[in-house]
Order: C-alpha cells, then structure tokens, then sequence
C-alpha cells in the first residue's frame, strides 16, 4: 500500500483491521464489518484447502471470517488455487462449494476432482 500511495494514477482505498503479518490480509471484526457494506461484480480468493466434501477452507478464523464476508458480497466468486490443494481440508471453512462459480487452478488436477467440482456446478479453468 505503502508504494502505491504516492502514484498518481492510483486511487487506494484500504481495508480496516489488523493485518496478519502471514498474509498481509486485513482481518477482524472492522475488517468484517467494513466489507458487509459493498458490493462487487467478481471476488478473486484464494484458499488452504478446497475439497467437494468441506468447500474452502484456511486455518485461521479472522481471515475465514473475512473470506466468508468476500463471498458473501460478491455476485462471482472465484477461486485461485494450486492444484496441490484440491483435497485439503483446513480448520475452519469460509465458502461452500454451491457458493463458489469458477476454479482456476494449474493443469495438475486430477481429472476425478475436475469432474466432482463440474458436478457440482463449477466452472473448472486450468491456466
């Protein structure tokens, strides 16, 4: 943030809350509540783990939290994950898969979960 503050052609807005020093993602009940108040055409997330069983998942509540608000205002939800992931499940869920329109992953997914994630609705994007 700090770097793109001072161009002119950018236009930087931020979100409020403690910013996790893994992540650098803002995170908390500011952050939360912040979010709660917009709307947005297509949300880009990534994830710890997604399976067809448990949906999105990461380790930490404030940012699951803070994910779960993202999807919630979101009309698309996307989700950037490596293929490695497919399958994990980490502790805390933010997004069921019925909650997510697209996956965009690398071309080392397995073609079984390919085909569960189409079954269940999504759009499978290999990059």
């Amino acid at each position: 943030a700090a770097r793109l503050a001072g161009l002119p052609q950018i236009d930087l807005h931020l979100l409020p809350g403690r910013v996790r020093s893994t992540t650098q993602a803002a995170v908390g009940a500011d952050t939360v509540t912040a979010i709660n108040r917009l709307r947005v055409d297509v949300a880009f997330l990534g994830t710890n783990g997604i399976s067809v069983e448990h949906g999105l998942s990461t380790p930490d509540p404030d940012e699951a939290a803070v994910k779960r608000a993202i999807v919630g205002a979101a009309r698309q939800v996307v989700c950037l994950t490596d293929s490695s992931k497919v399958g994990t499940d980490a502790s805390v869920r933010f997004a069921a898969l019925d909650e997510i329109d697209v996956i965009v992953t690398d071309d080392d997914l397995p073609v079984g979960d390919r085909v569960a994630f189409e079954v269940a609705g999504l759009e499978v994007v290999t990059a």
